[in-house]
């Protein structure tokens, strides 16, 4: 038999253009590869015809109509019958191709039902048996990914991702390369590579616009969804927001309740903290979608999404609840187990945290079995706010072990707010509450260090700075103890204070300072063409005000230079405006 892997564009004309059932029986046999590598959905209009043709001796007619009837209704025991009983049958005529196949379609289906050991077996049995040019072999490879990260071995994950997209390449089928890339992706974010992950996402994006017939990329919607969530995971939520609210329009246009569920379930969970009461409604229409179609594994997702935007919206007790059931009763890879068990130990942080500890320690050696580096910093900076008295030690480690990215800054940021003003105190604001330091020079060394963010000051100057008196080593003793003391004051945001080789930094951005924000603004005038004379005015004002009054101190003596040099440059420059 001829397994044509028929372009997916040519499938409905090609079973439009069949005159009887024998004939539409005969088409679908040819190209049963290309129909088991898509979508089925294209197949539910001609259902009563192909039930109507004798398919005991047809194996792959049976196959692909198992699919089809899986797709109109997951919860149906006929498909599965039917999906077996082929399997028995291109076991016993030897057919190969036909039974790593049939393999792979019940791997596809274990997974939706959260049976993922037995997915994995089959996975890796099936692409044992198939061709390598057949279409469904590109997607085994890409689904044997899954399965390998169903275990917790990311790394393979990875690896058999990466071959999943050279395979798809060499094939030139855009739909396989537009799967490979997105499940890629999410091993990708997992363990820390955002930019690869962004880069590969785009690249499904491109394999996917390929693809004409609209209904064999309903796994676009992921694809967008995964790219917002990217975007969300570095704080920058303009584009996030923008980015999933195209993949949940295009999720509905797909009618796949599958995939409609999948997309819901994502945004719920990247969106919890910022806005959890959509998140609250996402998670209920991801729960109703996806339990239409019994799928269990990304159940998971949204329950535990609903528990994350709970916690958002004050209901602790609410959310740890949620979350406490999905990892009693939820079978799910170790990486996502860690992460819920970290998502638990944040609700009770404050309620009870020694079990807060005791989870977020347990998910932390998760991360690490897995390999998830910036998950695993993220665990030691929430174990950070759960164990105060050692918080300084796990901060550090927080930001020893997450990659460089703009996710791992952002991920310490997102703790807490941080506010520091020179003019009018000065004052500390964590949140809304007022830091009291207990020394002149611990408020000094956060001053100081806010005023020359983001590149921090050199230790030895900085003790140089605080204690002029004072022989290095006893200045390099000073210096350590002061950082001790602000990070311990700080609380959720004690992670914003570390150092980095021989340099001390504060991670303050320009609208969390106000002397940052002013000189910035008057640097910004300063290469501009043309300005308002109001706001000119108004920066040379403010740069003009009395700094503060620190005994003479060579660091706040240089600050209030540098913005009285700022404002002559102003006036200079803009002498109409001046005043």
């Amino acid at each position: 038999m001829a397994l044509t892997p028929t372009a997916a564009g040519r499938l409905a004309a090609g079973m439009a253009a069949t005159s009887s059932d024998g004939d539409l029986a005969d088409w679908i046999e040819r190209h049963a590869a290309a129909l088991l590598a898509g979508n089925n959905v294209t197949l539910l209009p001609h259902l009563p015809r192909l039930l109507a043709v004798d398919d005991e001796r047809r194996p792959w007619l049976r196959l692909v109509v198992a699919t089809t009837l899986f797709a109109r209704d997951a919860r149906d025991p006929l498909p599965w019958r039917m999906l077996r009983d082929a399997a028995a049958a291109f076991r016993r005529a030897g057919d190969l191709a036909g039974y790593g196949c049939a393999l792979y379609t019940e791997g596809n289906w274990s997974i939706t039902i959260g049976d993922i050991p037995a997915a994995t077996r089959l996975w890796e049995e099936g692409r044992v048996h198939l061709d390598g040019h057949l279409p469904a072999y590109a997607h085994s490879l890409a689904n044997q990914a899954w399965s390998a990260y169903g275990t917790g071995d990311l790394v393979r994950a990875r690896t058999l991702g990466e071959e999943a997209v050279a395979v798809a390449v060499r094939h030139g089928d855009a739909r396989a390369l537009g799967t490979a890339y997105t499940h890629l992706s999410a091993y990708e974010i997992w363990l820390g590579s955002f930019t690869r992950a962004s880069v590969n996402l785009a690249g499904a994006d491109r394999a996917f616009a390929e693809i004409s017939e609209g209904v064999q990329r309903y796994e676009w919607p992921i694809a967008l969804v995964m790219a917002g969530a990217v975007e969300a995971l570095r704080g920058r939520w303009p584009d996030a927001h923008r980015r999933m609210d195209h993949a949940v329009v295009a999720a509905d246009e797909t009618g796949s309740a599958w995939i409609r569920g999948i997309v819901h379930a994502i945004r719920a969970d990247v969106s919890a903290v910022a806005t959890p009461l959509r998140s609250l409604a996402d998670a209920d229409v991801a729960v109703e979608a996806l339990t239409g179609v019994d799928e269990r594994w990304w159940m998971s997702w949204a329950r535990v999404a609903s528990g994350r935007a709970l916690g958002a919206a004050g209901h602790r007790h609410a959310a740890a609840r949620t979350i406490e059931r999905v990892i009693a009763e939820a079978e799910v890879p170790p990486v996502e187990r860690a992460r819920h068990l970290m998502l638990l130990g944040e609700q009770v942080v404050d309620t009870d945290p020694a079990r807060a500890r005791d989870l977020i320690t347990e998910a932390i050696a998760g991360f690490e079995r897995c390999g998830a580096a910036y998950w695993t910093g993220h665990a030691w900076s929430r174990l950070a706010l759960a164990d105060g008295s050692r918080a300084a030690r796990h901060w550090e480690r927080a930001r020893a072990v997450a990659p460089s990215d703009p996710a791992a800054t952002y991920m310490l940021r997102e703790l807490a707010t941080l506010r520091v003003s020179f003019f009018t105190g000065p004052a500390v604001l964590v949140g809304a509450t007022e830091v009291r330091f207990p020394t002149r020079h611990a408020l000094y060394l956060l001053l100081a260090l806010a005023a020359h963010a983001p590149d921090g000051v050199r230790a030895e100057r900085l003790g140089g700075w605080l204690w002029p008196d004072a022989t290095r080593e006893v200045a390099a003793h000073r210096l350590k103890n002061a950082v001790w003391q602000v990070r311990s004051h700080l609380g959720a945001a004690g992670g914003r204070l570390y150092r980095r080789g021989d340099r001390v930094l504060l991670d303050v951005t320009g609208d969390e300072c106000d002397l940052l924000a002013l000189t910035r603004r008057a640097e910004s005038l300063l290469r501009g063409v043309a300005t308002e004379a109001r706001e000119v005015r108004a920066t040379i004002d403010g740069l003009r005000r009395p700094l503060l009054d620190v005994d003479g101190a060579e660091w706040a003596s240089e600050l209030g230079e540098r913005c009285a040099g700022l404002a002559a440059r102003l006036a200079t420059r803009f002498p109409t405006f001046a005043g």
